[in-house]
């Protein structure tokens, strides 16, 4: 951990939300941020806040208009997709990567074999 005082406070301050219950949401805000900075080449992650929590916030008042419909929703619909999106596809691309990638390694051992 950086002993610099403007890192280790937001160190700390990451690390311990991550073990109070529901900080999850502030997590995954910190770390989008962080990610379009890092992407953008941008120092300072401050003056991203406001725009970026408003932008959440009205997704958040699209995606969920009520509590019944999120709770319908997490119920009927985030089961399968999350089934999907973490067993399904990455065996999908472990499969496809498998095929695509096999005829290099046979032609490296016939490659090795001749010398």
């Amino acid at each position: 951990m950086d002993r610099n005082p403007k890192t280790f406070h937001k160190e700390c301050t990451f690390s311990i939300s991550n073990y109070f219950p529901g900080n999850y949401n502030t997590n995954y805000f910190h770390a989008s941020i962080a990610g379009v900075c890092q992407i953008f080449n941008i120092a300072e992650t401050r003056f991203l806040t406001l725009p970026m929590g408003l932008i959440v916030m009205t997704f958040s008042i699209i995606v969920y208009p009520s509590i019944f419909y999120q709770k319908t929703w997490l119920t009927e619909t985030w089961i399968p997709c999350s089934f999907f999106v973490g067993a399904l596809y990455p065996f999908v691309l472990l499969i496809i990567g498998w095929i695509r990638f096999r005829p290099a390694k046979i032609k490296i051992k016939k490659v090795i074999k001749s010398t």
